[in-house]
């Protein structure tokens, strides 16, 4: 595992979606070249974690991602594709294997993908 030193002025910080308050508790994260901060909201200055982007993606794919389904799928079967978003990637998996192999994309990537899928 590598640290990458960095200064807030470099760094892009989001408060968790879960934070319905301006004044809540909350953590936020940054992206790094090589990992994920993440700190608390209230003590800006204060100690951070920094992990791995490889542990980052499991503890996201495993506990927090809000999977959507496609709006092209009918309700009459599980066949189709549900996706997720990170700062910075879209997640793609099939909704009838919620647990297999999921594909990463960033979302650059996505929106040239989606702008040509639709013809947008």
């Amino acid at each position: 595992m590598s640290i990458t030193r960095t200064t807030d002025d470099t760094l892009h910080w989001t408060k968790s979606t879960y934070s319905d308050r301006a004044d809540a508790a909350c953590v936020e994260i940054a992206a790094a070249p090589d990992s994920i901060l993440v700190r608390d909201s209230k003590d800006k200055a204060g100690p951070r974690l920094t992990f791995d982007t490889a542990t980052w993606d499991t503890f996201l794919t495993d506990t927090v991602l809000e999977w959507t389904k496609s709006t092209h799928s009918s309700n009459e079967g599980p066949n189709c594709v549900e996706i997720a978003t990170t700062p910075g990637t879209v997640r793609v998996r099939d909704s009838k294997h919620t647990t297999g192999p999921r594909l990463t994309f960033g979302t650059g990537v996505w929106e040239t993908f989606i702008t040509r899928a639709t013809g947008r």
